[in-house]
């Protein structure tokens, strides 16, 4: 899975495949190499500047850049959006610059690199501080302190807003996609009834069938939905203490159950042959912790530590893939010993946003 809202009227962004010509000029062939060569694609982003996309060889040779026309990508604006999501084919990547309201999601082929932006629907107001995609569903939300948690649900082939909720007093950071269902993860925002919520919704309708309340943690960083169990990393004990618990609710028996880390701040949850993954945020140090863990045992089985602050951590096959605000990092997932690394071009002008590995 990094820091744990705004928005205006919706930009087209572009980006053909033709359009990414190196400088100096080439022909159609040498036009469409980078597209066809690329394993590996950064995200940088500003506040207000724009956005950068590049692109690597899998020996993570630079191959070309383009600018997209939005800003604050992926989570450089926002403390709750949690990364691209990969879905229909596409990566669906969330702006939330602080400076610069935008009402879409960027929608990503990663064959083509052609980019456009889906309406999020969230009006002018107010910047969506998270999103989910389900098929042709796009349901974008955000919070105000006076009036709780608002959800759009919209068509993505369309763009048309087709349902639209609130929660009162409510704090909302996650919705998962679950068979027709959703699942919200919020806070509350009354500090007479302090404590973490998880609500079972109706895709359709976005009522709430179901609620159950965690009075013990508060925000949920990030979460995972493996067959009937979600997992979720909460920042904050009910002290608002930094709390290292690792929470797990049974969708099933609909009961809780909790496991110690090794450390605070965990922000990360990856799944990959059938372990739990749990890479821990260290933003006062050069350095990150990660703790594998067995999904039959709930045991961590071993923790690894690295020498740089972890920004993104992808699985692709037999590789772990990290990202810092400098370097990308691989390494063999049985042994997790790293075999190579590539700097970032232009990292120092530009803050970290994304890092998407090419599908196959």
């Amino acid at each position: 899975m990094k820091n744990l809202n705004v928005a205006i009227k919706p930009l087209f962004l572009a980006v053909m495949f033709a359009g990414f010509v190196l400088a100096g000029g080439c022909d159609q062939k040498s036009a469409r190499a980078p597209v066809e060569k690329y394993k590996y694609a950064v995200i940088l982003s500003m506040q207000q500047g724009g956005s950068l996309l590049q692109l690597y060889d899998a020996d993570g040779n630079f191959l070309d850049s383009k600018r997209l026309k939005a800003s604050g990508v992926d989570e450089n604006g926002s403390a709750y959006l949690n990364g691209p999501q990969y879905e229909n084919g596409k990566w669906y990547i969330g702006v939330a610059s602080d400076a610069k309201s935008q009402d879409f999601v960027l929608e990503l082929d990663p064959e083509t690199l052609n980019v456009k932006d889906v309406p999020a629907n969230v009006g002018n107001r107010y910047q969506y501080t998270g999103y989910a995609v389900d098929g042709d569903r796009l349901y974008a939300f955000y919070s105000t302190p006076d009036r709780g948690a608002h959800i759009i649900k919209s068509s993505l082939s369309s763009g048309k807003m087709a349902k639209q909720t609130e929660i009162r007093h409510n704090i909302l950071y996650h919705i998962i996609p679950n068979h027709g269902f959703l699942i919200f993860l919020s806070d509350s925002d009354d500090p007479q009834d302090p404590g973490m919520y998880l609500r079972i919704v109706d895709g359709d309708s976005l009522k709430i069938e179901k609620e159950f309340k965690n009075p013990d943690y508060l925000f949920p960083r990030d979460v995972l939905l493996i067959h009937d169990k979600l997992y979720m990393v909460p920042l904050l004990d009910a002290s608002e203490r930094e709390t290292n618990q690792l929470l797990i609710f049974d969708l099933k028996n609909e009961n809780w159950e909790t496991v110690r880390l090794p450390f605070q701040n965990a922000r990360y949850l990856r799944l990959t042959d059938h372990k739990l993954y749990i890479f821990e945020e260290n933003t006062d140090a050069d350095h990150h912790t990660m703790a594998i863990m067995n999904l039959k045992t709930n045991e961590i089985e071993d923790t690894v530590t690295f020498d740089y602050e972890a920004k993104e951590v992808l699985f692709d096959k037999d590789t772990m893939v990290s990202g810092s605000d400098g370097k990308v990092y691989i390494y063999d997932l049985k042994t997790l010993k790293l075999k190579k690394a590539f700097a970032i071009k232009n990292a120092d002008d530009w803050m970290f946003g994304s890092l998407l590995v090419r599908p196959e």
